[in-house]
């Protein structure tokens, strides 16, 4: 790749302003799988205590709900 005749290294994409965030694919429907993976990160979360059991219960549903 080249500009105004000098070489210039090729940049990658910017990424995607969802990446990391289930349930954010094109067309608007979710993947199931993005779905469960989310489920098992958010299942880790509460394990380390990060997330309480009723904030859990609370995303389980809004993630069950999109499939």
């Amino acid at each position: 790749m080249s500009r105004d005749g000098q070489p210039v290294q090729a940049s990658h994409p910017p990424a995607s302003p969802h990446v990391g965030f289930p349930g954010k694919s094109s067309g608007n429907a979710p993947l199931a799988g993005d779905v469960f993976a989310a489920l098992e990160r958010l299942g880790e979360l509460r394990h380390k205590g990060i997330v309480t059991d009723d904030e859990f219960n609370q995303k389980k549903g809004d993630l069950l709900s999109r499939l």
